[in-house]
């Protein structure tokens, strides 16, 4: 699937829910808070609980491997 030139493999996701794993196995970057089901871990990068600022450091990761591809 492509929008806008891009792939889903250009995608950022985070998700905590088991109904959250289609996304995340198909993005091509994929963050799981800390306190997500241990099923999840393994299809992204673990960051903090949302209430510890995991969105925050999230957000910034994304912004950061924006920044180098450009």
């Amino acid at each position: 699937m492509l929008i806008y030139d891009s792939g889903l493999s250009d995608t950022f996701s985070a998700g905590n829910a088991y109904t959250d794993l289609p996304i995340l196995k198909r993005s091509g970057y994929a963050f799981i808070p800390e306190d997500s089901p241990d099923v999840l871990k393994g299809y992204g990068s673990v960051i903090p609980a949302c209430s510890k600022g995991g969105m925050e450091m999230a957000f910034d990761l994304a912004y950061d491997i924006l920044k180098k591809r450009n």
